[in-house]
C-alpha cells in the first residue's frame, strides 16, 4: 500500500482541480503484470477539519487540512508468490504514489496504509515538529532505541538486529529495471 493526503487546497481553484485530475488520472491501474487498486476516500467535511493551528497530535498535521486520502494497493497471493514478485509489488505502489507525492509537497499519508519506501517518513507520517517532540517520549521510555519499527519513531536503518530484513531491498529496484 501507499497512501497520501490530499489538502483542501487541491481543491479550490479550477488550476489546482485540473493538476489534481491529471495525477490521479495518471495513477496506473497496473504496473509489472500487477493490478493496482486505487481507493479514495473521502477525510472529513471541511467544516469540521481543525485548524492548523489547533493543539499538536502525534499524527501529521497534514490531515488537519486534508479532503481526501488516496491509497493505492497491490495483492499479492501468498502461497504461490516469488519474492521478485512481492518487489514488483512494493516498487509499483511506490511509483504509483510519486505523482500525488510531487502535487501535494507538506502533505502526509497514513502511517497504516502507508509505503514502506515513504521518501520522507517524518514529515509524511507526523511532520517535523510532532516527530522531535515524539523522539523525546521515545527517550524517555526507551533511551537506549532497542524498540524500533521500520521507518517508526527514533528508527535507526543500520542498527544492529534489524527487524525490517523482511523487506523487499529498495536499492534492487534499479537493479531490476523496476
Amino acid at each position: 500500500m501507499s497512501s497520501r493526503l490530499i489538502p483542501s487546497s487541491n481543491f479550490d481553484s479550477p488550476a489546482n482541480q485540473n493538476a489534481l485530475i491529471s495525477a490521479l488520472a495518471a495513477l496506473p491501474n497496473g504496473i509489472h503484470n500487477l493490478h493496482l487498486s486505487p481507493m479514495f476516500l473521502l477525510v472529513a467535511p471541511s467544516a469540521f477539519t481543525l485548524p492548523p493551528s489547533s493543539p499538536p497530535a502525534s499524527i501529521t498535521p497534514a490531515w488537519r487540512t486534508a479532503t481526501w486520502h488516496v491509497i493505492v494497493s497491490a495483492a499479492w497471493d501468498p502461497y504461490y508468490a516469488t519474492p521478485e514478485q512481492i518487489n514488483n509489488a512494493f516498487a509499483a505502489v511506490h511509483q504509483a504514489m510519486q505523482p500525488l507525492r510531487e502535487l501535494t509537497p507538506g502533505s502526509g499519508a497514513y502511517q497504516n496504509e502507508a509505503d514502506s519506501f515513504e521518501p520522507d517518513p517524518v514529515g509524511a507520517y507526523w511532520g517535523a515538529g510532532n516527530h522531535e517532540k515524539l523522539l523525546d517520549v521515545k527517550g524517555l521510555v526507551d533511551p537506549r532505541n532497542v524498540m524500533q519499527v521500520h521507518q517508526g519513531v527514533g528508527w535507526d536503518p543500520d542498527a544492529d538486529g534489524r527487524l525490517w530484513d523482511c523487506y523487499p531491498s529498495e536499492s534492487n529496484w534499479e537493479r531490476d529495471g523496476l
